[in-house]
């Protein structure tokens, strides 16, 4: 008997050894796994220069430097989370060369952002009033071939950015308005009805400088939400209104720079190499450019201004609505000929394709529809699905053809409209050149990109 006891007490203190050996291995591992998780999150939102300064986290810097207020414009607590209102001026971003205004400052940090100018205007759709389903949103976001032709401006958004979250509701009247269902998928969409609500203060909103923008919004009876001149309103789904994107910047991003002012506007992009990347202004000769496209050899560069100035006007063509430098009197052959051969340096011009397939209701307004005919030319014209830069020039032509012989453009209240082709416009070239060697300057509208000739 003493011998079975003896037996079993040394078994039981195997056991016990064992079972406090495992315990010692999963504390060590317990407080190691946590000791880590603290220094990396601790590191996260207590980043340091290599010198060791404290960097600050942007959503962090944007509440401190607006103190939360309760009447007037600034900045308001909304249900946990911080919202600009009213005619603010301490909300600018700017991000992959491009001018944004903050939204709102989840408690998270994590910040909503809008394009504080529209980078194009387009039909809606055809009939559908289903965001998910919309000819804007295939233009926004990478889903197939010819879309995310905003998307792919963004500068390094997997770095950046986190999908959006869009409430899904259907809004028909601003007494009933809810968000039961959302989806967080694209990192470029549009506003919902409620963000562009929650933005006015006593009916100004640093957000009302287009005169109509769309809105994520579906309405009843197959309409959308838009802004119009500072109002919000149902609209048909075929009307051609703004677009001014909005994207999430990730709660980790740290401000590199900037005060948040028009100047001096917040940045949080680490230094970029120097590139002819999509916005950039780009000096030849003593014309402006402005990239709108970039290729894996070559970009697409718009003229800043009006060829020859505001009242230098010209008509598309005495008998078609095609691009075509074949046409006599043509305003595509005008520009291969006679404006091409003016420029000190053509020899930096490539011939590249342009796409002049029709936008119209046969083709459901589906913007895609521009890809399906092309020519080859050294200067051309915006086409309907081009980035749009510079919203303060209007009523100039594109290459993009309308019902009825007429072509498109914008009018002088920033919607896409068409006309008869043999009507007089401003116009606004546009070129192809190779990538080339950036000689000087830093690629903004004080210091634009010079070539090597």
């Amino acid at each position: 008997m003493g011998k079975r006891k003896n037996k079993n007490k040394e078994k039981m203190s195997k056991l016990e050894l064992g079972f406090t050996i495992l315990s010692l291995i999963f504390l060590i591992g317990f407080t190691c796994f946590y000791a880590y998780r603290f220094v990396h999150y601790y590191r996260v939102f207590n980043p340091k220069t290599v010198s060791g300064e404290r960097k600050e986290i942007m959503g962090a810097t944007v509440r401190k430097n607006n103190p939360v207020i309760y009447e007037g414009d600034g900045l308001y607590s909304v249900k946990g989370t911080f919202v600009f209102k009213g005619d603010v001026d301490t909300n600018y971003v700017r991000y992959s060369n491009l001018l944004w205004r903050i939204v709102k400052i989840y408690n998270d940090n994590s910040i909503l952002l809008i394009t504080d100018d529209y980078v194009n205007n387009l039909m809606w759709d055809d009939d559908s009033n289903d965001y998910k389903e919309s000819n804007i949103r295939n233009w926004l976001i990478e889903n197939g071939n010819n879309t995310g032709i905003f998307e792919k401006s963004l500068r390094d958004k997997d770095k950046y950015l986190q999908p959006n979250t869009l409430c899904k509701d259907n809004v028909d009247d601003l007494e009933s308005f809810s968000c039961t269902e959302t989806v967080s998928t694209d990192y470029a969409s549009l506003l919902n009805l409620n963000d562009y609500v929650n933005s006015l203060n006593d009916g100004s909103s640093y957000m009302n400088n287009s005169n109509n923008i769309w809105l994520s919004t579906s309405a009843g009876d197959d309409m959308v939400w838009h802004v119009s001149e500072g109002n919000v309103s149902k609209s048909k789904p075929d009307n051609g209104y703004a677009i001014k994107p909005i994207i999430t910047l990730k709660k980790t991003a740290v401000v590199q720079s900037g005060s948040g002012t028009i100047s001096d506007p917040y940045v949080f992009e680490e230094e970029v190499a120097k590139d002819l990347d999509t916005y950039s202004y780009v000096k030849l000769d003593n014309d402006i450019w402005r990239v709108y496209e970039e290729n894996k050899n070559s970009v697409r560069l718009i003229l800043d201004d009006y060829y020859g100035g505001e009242y230098n006007t010209y008509s598309f063509s005495p008998i078609d609505n095609k691009f075509s430098t074949n046409i006599n009197y043509s305003l595509a052959k005008y520009l291969n000929t006679t404006l091409y051969d003016s420029l000190s340096y053509k020899d930096l011009l490539v011939e590249c394709d342009w796409y002049t397939g029709e936008y119209t209701k046969v083709s459901q307004y589906n913007y895609k529809n521009v890809f399906s005919s092309k020519v080859s030319a050294k200067v051309g014209l915006y086409n309907v699905s081009d980035i749009k830069i510079n919203s303060s020039l209007s009523n100039y032509f594109f290459m993009t053809p309308a019902d009825n012989r007429m072509i498109y453009s914008f009018n002088n209240d920033e919607n896409l409209y068409s006309s008869k082709i043999t009507y007089i416009k401003r116009i606004r070239p546009a070129i192809c050149i190779n990538k080339t060697k950036i000689v000087d300057g830093n690629g903004t509208k004080n210091s634009p990109y010079e070539l090597e000739v």
